[in-house]
């Protein structure tokens, strides 16, 4: 396989994988060591109906996560993978908890 023929296999491998997180039935959100959420699917925000949870820290979002809950939930994250917890979820405008079984995994890519 030439080099051409492999960069364009791994594009469009690289943007199956992107359409498939994005688009999937399962939420996924990315949450940084400090609780701050850099990235969520879609369907995040059909579960929890609201237009974004980027750039709020999961402590302040969720109606059972104080802040030192999460600094002790990273710590565990980084002593043992994976972990899982349960997270609620409170929607002010539909007053409704929402409760989520959360499977975890510490992922590392150059220092991000």
């Amino acid at each position: 396989m030439t080099s051409s023929k492999k960069k364009d296999l791994t594009n469009k491998l690289q943007y199956i994988f992107e359409y498939s997180i994005e688009n999937g039935i399962l939420p996924v959100i990315w949450i940084d060591e400090e609780g701050l959420v850099i990235y969520h699917n879609k369907i995040v925000m059909t579960f929890i109906n609201e237009d974004t949870l980027v750039d709020k820290y999961i402590y302040r979002t969720s109606s059972d996560v104080k802040k030192s809950d999460w600094t002790n939930l990273w710590e565990r994250l980084s002593e043992s993978d994976p972990y899982k917890f349960i997270y609620e979820y409170y929607n002010k405008k539909s007053d409704k908890i929402f409760t989520f079984d959360v499977f975890t995994t510490k992922v590392v890519y150059e220092d991000i």
